[in-house]
């Protein structure tokens, strides 16, 4: 009696080992989905307060100094989304505008310049900052990458510090629901994405990776 042959290797990806996919197989499908970006800061600071003797840093009334590439950090969201092999990025990213991007979690951004003329460098510490994506229409593009465009909102909470009675601040607005204010603190944003998996009708696992380039574009409102 022969043995059974032996069985075919899983089908591997010609993309560096990531597996094949076959879209039919994962419609209606329940992902756990894990997105991240980088927020790149340059932050501006704006003499608003015109009584006698408010100035910093030795600036005229109305003085801007502004900061350049100051820092950078992780925004992170994780959720659950439905595998729809006829949607744009199967409906997998961006996320729903319940599932917002969390991070900035006591960032320092160190500022180097004495603003409040106590013979201390001046520094801004943020506690945390929230942004969500609504409004969602996406794009297939010529090369077969996904451009989707949407409505961006966040909410930064923080303090300058170095002087204990500099109280902490928040940029940008909550709605009734908790979630940012587009109107507030946000503006428009746009993400292009590649799915690295190779796409063929074969067998496949429940691994997927986007390759992803976000921008949020936001505008603040006094």
């Amino acid at each position: 009696m022969m043995p059974p042959p032996t069985p075919p290797p899983p089908s591997i990806g010609l993309d560096g080992g990531r597996e094949i996919i076959d879209p039919a197989l994962h419609h209606g499908g329940t992902f756990n989905v894990d997105s991240f970006f980088n927020i790149f800061f340059d932050v501006s600071v704006t003499d608003v307060d015109s009584r006698p003797g408010r100035v910093f840093a030795g600036q005229s009334d109305g003085a801007t100094i502004t900061f350049q590439d100051l820092a950078s950090t992780l925004q992170t969201s994780t959720y659950v989304a439905i595998f729809d092999q006829n949607a744009p990025n199967f409906d997998l990213v961006p996320q729903t505008v319940g599932d917002p991007f969390i991070g900035l979690i006591n960032l320092q951004i160190p500022l180097g310049a004495d603003f409040n003329g106590n013979l201390l460098l001046d520094k801004v510490l943020l506690n945390l900052g929230t942004f969500s994506v609504d409004n969602v229409t996406s794009l297939a593009e010529l090369d077969g990458s996904i451009t989707s465009n949407f409505t961006a909102g966040g909410v930064i909470q923080g303090s300058v510090q170095d002087v204990n009675t500099d109280p902490p601040f928040q940029v940008g607005g909550l709605l009734p629901n908790g979630l940012p204010d587009p109107a507030t603190f946000g503006g428009t944003g746009s993400l292009n994405a590649d799915l690295l998996n190779t796409v063929v009708p074969e067998p496949a696992s429940s691994s997927l990776l986007f390759l992803g380039l976000a921008g949020l574009f936001l505008r603040r409102r006094r």
